[in-house]
């Protein structure tokens, strides 16, 4: 028999063993604690969240999700069956104790108890809670500690917190505003996006917050030293494989047009509800991470600067990212590319969808990792293939008006100069025109700057607008400075 048992408990309402269907799917699913729990060899439990029908005390379901009431029968059985089990050898070292909403509460007030009872007070404790939700004030009232605060007896306390539970009534407990540690407590806080019960859902694929919180949990108790079968291993993501469910979590968002605000019951709970049930999760859960436009939090950020850190490396160092690392970035990390490409900081010639007229750097956080504007330099053949074609519109302008380049090799049109050169006494900007009028700027404001794979890109971009002007429409009023611009991209642009 092991020396360690992992306890599990279920939130408000939750039964041991019920199955969950997606409205959208119509797929069945259970309970991410049902699975684990049945993954695990070593000495264990798992109890039913106050108001569900397996909860002991017999308490309704009106009393147990209002009030919470249950929860000192949960801790009181397991209090007991902890004694019992300690007059087995070998006694119990360490104890495991993961809940959910009420039922990760519940896990701080069974440290508590344990702290108080004769022959528990050596078993160390180790918390992992996710999105741990008291209620209200008295609802953990009549314990032997504080649900505010985690006794000394804890060693980890690792917390998933969900940044989008946005009800009154759900104020989460998070470290630095209303939960305090009594001793050395190690504790760890993970901010998601996502409703309060989408982390522990099975169906990872629907619920992509809920591989995260999988990894998570699987990953704490095998290193505190829960005995699990193969299948929880199962859960434990590589590296790579966990920054690609960040990019899934962080593009369901964008999909789904969701704010990475964290969510608020400010409106409806100012003036009515004490301070702990003023659910302002912008305030309660710390993420420096929340305003950025790519990473989810700390731990994305360095989850992907660990296995993406040349990319980091390029761009820092170089401003740009060259074909053959960029092919090895978005093979290998195909949803981190995607979700750069869906905030609009990835840009390459060989996907249009990263061509857009308000091409922008991002005004991203000081003082933490950035992801800078992904730009990657067009292959040579991409170039050429671009010279090519503007090569023969200009032969064929030339042949029926010669149009002198006036100025030096190199150099092209300012937007002033573009401006004066296509100007016409009738007729709007419109088409391949009024996109150069945007380009232009940015491809003197990159060259400046030094960053080649970006205008070189924008060049290519403005190369291929002109060639299509000039082929498609050869009584243009505008074809004169339409020519020079075609001479001037073909010069600018390298040949090798």
């Amino acid at each position: 028999m092991d020396d360690v048992a992992t306890l599990f408990f279920m939130g408000t309402g939750h039964e041991v063993g019920r199955e969950f269907r997606n409205k959208e799917t119509g797929v069945s699913h259970h309970h991410l604690f049902t699975l684990m729990n049945r993954s695990l060899t070593d000495s264990r439990q798992i109890k039913g969240g106050p108001g569900s029908k397996d909860a002991p005390g017999g308490y309704g379901k009106v009393r147990g999700v209002g009030f919470g009431t249950g929860w000192q029968n949960n801790v009181a059985e397991t209090i007991a069956w902890l004694q019992q089990r300690q007059q087995l050898p070998p006694p119990l070292t360490s104890v495991n104790l993961v809940g959910h909403s009420r039922g990760g509460v519940t896990c701080i007030m069974l440290a508590h108890a344990m702290a108080a009872t004769a022959g528990l007070q050596a078993i160390r404790v180790n918390i992992f809670a996710i999105d741990p939700v008291p209620g209200g004030y008295s609802d953990f009232s009549f314990g032997v500690g504080s649900p505010f605060e985690i006794p000394s007896n804890v060693d980890e306390y690792t917390s998933i917190l969900m940044e989008n539970a946005g009800d009154p009534f759900f104020a989460c407990l998070s470290e630095g505003r209303n939960l305090r540690k009594l001793g050395n407590t190690n504790v760890t806080q993970y901010p998601l996006p996502g409703k309060h019960g989408d982390a522990t859902k099975a169906d990872l694929v629907a619920y992509p917050a809920a591989s995260i919180s999988a990894h998570l949990m699987a990953s704490f108790l095998t290193d505190n030293g829960s005995s699990a079968e193969l299948a929880i291993l199962s859960w434990i993501r590589e590296d790579r494989d966990l920054v690609e469910d960040y990019a899934t979590l962080a593009l369901h968002r964008i999909t789904n047009k969701k704010s990475k605000k964290a969510a608020t019951s400010w409106g409806i709970s100012r003036w009515i509800f004490p301070p702990l049930w003023l659910n302002d999760r912008s305030r309660l859960i710390k993420n420096d991470f929340r305003p950025h436009p790519f990473y989810v939090n700390a731990h994305h950020a360095g989850l992907f600067n660990g296995g993406c850190g040349f990319v980091v490396d390029r761009i820092d160092k170089h401003g740009w990212i060259g074909r053959t690392d960029f092919g090895r970035f978005s093979n290998a990390f195909p949803r981190n590319y995607e979700l750069l490409v869906a905030i609009g900081a990835a840009r390459s010639l060989d996907d249009p969808a990263t061509m857009t007229s308000d091409d922008r750097l991002w005004l991203l956080l000081q003082n933490a990792p950035l992801i800078h504007t992904l730009e990657v330099r067009p292959a040579n053949d991409q170039i050429r293939a671009v010279l090519d074609r503007l090569l023969t519109q200009i032969a064929a302008a030339v042949r029926q008006e010669n149009v002198a380049n006036s100025l030096q090799q190199g150099q092209v049109f300012t937007l002033a100069e573009w401006e004066r050169a296509t100007k016409v006494t009738f007729g709007s900007r419109g088409d391949q025109v009024a996109t150069i009028d945007q380009l232009l700027p940015f491809y003197h404001a990159y060259r400046r700057h030094g960053n080649q794979a970006a205008w070189i890109r924008i060049a290519c971009w403005i190369g291929e607008l002109a060639e299509e002007h000039l082929r498609t429409k050869p009584r243009s009023d505008r074809r004169k400075g339409m020519v020079q611009l075609a001479k001037q991209i073909y010069n600018a642009l390298p040949t090798a």
